[in-house]
């Protein structure tokens, strides 16, 4: 897992010449939606390699990574209080 999330990390960083300590820096909807990219990045990479029943852990997989984002923002607003 945090093999895939640094290559996905760097794809983004690649595909916008930008560093993701650079991210911190932007406004929290553009942190927001960088962070939704790189979990999709993630979620494709992860589906890739799935194995049969194939929907039924794609599903899971969806399940997952939502929950894991709602958390984060979560996170997200507890530092703005």
């Amino acid at each position: 897992m945090k093999g895939i999330l640094w290559i996905s990390m760097r794809e983004w960083q690649i595909k916008y010449n930008k560093t993701i300590a650079e991210v911190w820096t932007m406004p929290i909807g553009k942190q927001l939606n960088v962070v939704k990219e790189i979990i999709r990045l993630v979620k494709k990479k992860l589906k890739s390699m799935l194995n049969d029943p194939k929907e039924e852990s794609e599903l899971l997989l969806d399940v997952a990574f939502e929950k894991s984002f709602k958390l984060y923002l979560g996170y997200v607003t507890k530092g703005l209080n």
